[in-house]
């Protein structure tokens, strides 16, 4: 593979046309256009990231000669960052997007870096086998072996100097009493001994941030035994524990094997829905035992042939045996189901080529649902979660990992629940 590394001037240096974050392009313009749309946040945190403290010293650009300048191969978000910071008006932005680059500019503009260290490849296939193991996972450890929540929140401690999370604190707990973890995520167990009603049913509680027992040793350990069974099963899954009242049900039932507790005045199962999109009734929580994505009682008038042609698949598909192209073509379905109604309807202030970006135009679609009274604002809350928090279980990170990342695979019941969530806005889509 021939390189040799060589420091370049920022003003030498250009963003990849080609780029796998968007479909190809035409002038650099257009190029750093799509990037901010399509990961505006993170271009931000990133310029922000790299305005006061730098560029990562241990990490060389990955560039290509042409003409007299270099293409970026690996490197084209940071790139894009320092030249919007250099010149906020490259392109035309929002004026919030603006004014903040021109604040990192006045801030911190002086002490950008103006050359970067880079490896130079004579012919760029050379530098894909690198910008594969950059992108691409774990590789079988060949890659970039991410930390889990848990080796996360480890060094996360480290660097605080705090005590270790909750979460990290039951696990060691387990741990040194022979309770197998394996397979479970810190982020579960931080989210299940967070409510005060499943710590006194295992056994424990937090003094001043530290782990202490309140039952024997031997039953805390027993119990703690069963939950990490529990979260071994095939069909456990985040939705299972995702509101308190979950967890509570799940500590009755699946845990402790108690009947669940019925309150006519608390209980959103007894009586009425909650009014959050993270839960469901209890013949919605329930719906997860069907066979298919699409529960066979719902029919949405699809009037576009390919888009019908998915929708009577995923009508028949069963997730569990087929649950990656159940993922693949749901995350399809969504998307074209969200263009056609743009196309076809029109919406006034709603431009696809101004939002390639899935979570783009679900945030768009929804404010204008609900600006029109087609949703109201608690209807729409999946959806705006879908577009904004990479960490739920049915986020358009979740959906988009579904295509491009090796290692995530599919859980049917999320894949479930997901639909659950957002089949009033899908139904809204098709009237």
């Amino acid at each position: 593979m021939a390189y040799k590394k060589q420091s370049i001037k920022i003003t030498d240096l250009l963003v990849n046309l080609e780029n796998p974050r968007f479909d190809p392009v035409k002038g650099q313009e257009h190029a750093i256009a799509v990037m901010i749309e399509n990961i505006k946040p993170k271009i931000k945190n990133l310029a922000e990231d790299i305005a006061k403290n730098g560029l990562n010293p241990g990490k060389s650009w990955y560039v290509e000669a042409n003409n007299g300048k270099y293409v970026v191969l690996e490197g084209n978000r940071r790139l894009t960052a320092i030249k919007l910071i250099n010149n906020p008006k490259i392109i035309k932005l929002d004026k919030e997007t603006e004014d903040f680059f021109q604040n990192l500019k006045k801030n911190f503009g002086k002490n950008l870096p103006s050359r970067v260290d880079c490896a130079v490849f004579t012919n760029k296939e050379d530098a894909y086998h690198w910008v594969e193991l950059e992108h691409t996972g774990e590789n079988k450890g060949v890659g970039l072996v991410k930390w889990n929540s848990e080796q996360t929140n480890r060094f996360k401690t480290q660097v605080s100097g705090s005590k270790l999370t909750r979460g990290v604190q039951v696990l060691d707990f387990m741990r040194d009493n022979t309770v197998d973890v394996s397979d479970i995520d810190v982020t579960n167990i931080e989210r299940l001994v967070s409510t005060p009603y499943v710590r006194e049913q295992i056994g424990l509680d937090f003094k001043n941030g530290a782990l202490a027992l309140i039952k024997s040793k031997k039953n805390v350990v027993d119990n703690l035994r069963k939950v990490a069974s529990s979260m071994r099963e095939a069909d456990f899954n985040v939705g299972k524990i995702y509101t308190a009242d979950q967890r509570k049900k799940w500590i009755d039932e699946t845990f402790l094997g108690k009947q669940p507790k019925t309150d006519d005045s608390n209980s959103s199962e007894a009586g009425g829905k909650e009014d959050t999109a993270d839960s469901k009734t209890t013949e919605q929580r329930s719906s997860t035992d069907r066979q298919t994505l699409i529960p066979k009682a719902v029919r949405i008038n699809i009037t576009q042939k390919r888009i019908n042609l998915i929708y009577k698949e995923l009508r028949n598909l069963s997730v569990d045996e087929f649950r990656n192209a159940v993922a693949v073509l749901f995350r399809v379905f969504l998307e074209l189901s969200v263009d056609h109604f743009v196309t076809s309807k029109k919406p006034k202030g709603i431009d696809l080529s101004k939002q390639p970006a899935l979570y783009g135009k679900l945030k768009s679609v929804s404010q204008y649902m609900e600006d029109n009274k087609l949703l109201t604002k608690n209807e729409l809350k999946a959806i705006r979660i879908a577009a904004s928090n990479k960490n739920s279980i049915f986020s358009t990170d979740t959906f988009n990992s579904y295509v491009h990342n090796l290692d995530n695979i599919p859980v049917s019941n999320d894949l479930k629940i997901s639909w659950d969530n957002m089949e009033k806005f899908i139904e809204t889509l098709w009237k």
